[in-house]
């Protein structure tokens, strides 16, 4: 299965910044590469574009679900985490740098559980796209 995933700012005020040092720097301690990564805006196709779109927060779900007119295929993006379920991710534009290692790993314990129930309960054929979008700020 090909999973096609992007990020996206939900505010205006977002879109075009650079993930914040802190964050860049905890990302490359765990062998990711976000000096270069600049948030975009999120679009109304992006809603029709991507089945599955999940959130950081509750702020930017409620956005999304008003742009996309219904909950189909929304979540949060700790919904997908064990011992997680409907909290929410600080903010990772203002946070400490120790708000920001927790949020990494809870972002990194909620991938993989994303990556196990796609893998499990969603099960495409191979050339099918199941595509996701991570929309926060």
């Amino acid at each position: 299965m090909e999973i096609n995933a992007s990020s996206v700012a939900i505010s205006r005020e977002c879109a075009g910044s650079s993930a914040d040092a802190n964050a860049v720097a905890i990302a490359a301690a765990h062998g990711f590469d976000l000096s270069d990564h600049r948030a975009r805006q999120i679009r109304l196709q992006d809603t029709r574009q991507f089945s599955h779109i999940v959130t950081l927060d509750r702020d930017s779900l409620a956005m999304v679900r008003a742009m996309r007119g219904d909950g189909a295929g929304l979540s949060l993006i700790d919904d997908h985490a064990d011992g997680m379920t409907g909290e929410a991710i600080s903010d990772l534009l203002t946070g400490s740098p120790a708000d920001i290692a927790v949020a990494f790993r809870a972002i990194d314990a909620a991938a993989r559980g994303l990556a196990t129930e796609f893998a499990l309960r969603w099960l495409p054929p191979p050339t099918q796209r199941a595509p996701i979008l991570v929309a926060s700020c």
